[in-house]
């Protein structure tokens, strides 16, 4: 998948980080503190890994095999051993 696959289709990248900054006030931290002042850039990749599926519709699932049923990589061989025993 390319960068731009992966993108979400709408994703506010500057909002986020703002949101981020607001919610350590919120909980007392300082968002300019050494350890922190990335932060809120880190979340908001974050959320665009995250959410990078919204609004694109998704592929179909895979099928799901039956317990006991055959693998794809034993079809038409049967159970028997190589050399036909």
């Amino acid at each position: 998948m390319t960068d731009t696959e992966r993108r979400p289709l709408v994703h506010d990248g500057p909002r986020i980080e703002r949101a981020v900054q607001e919610l350590l006030v919120a909980i007392g931290e300082d968002p300019r503190r050494e350890g922190l002042v990335e932060t809120p850039a880190r979340i908001a990749r974050a959320v665009a890994e995250i959410c990078w599926g919204v609004g694109r519709n998704p592929e179909p699932p895979p099928p799901i095999r039956t317990p006991g049923a055959a693998c794809e990589c034993s079809r038409g061989r049967g159970s028997q051993s190589p050399g036909g025993q």
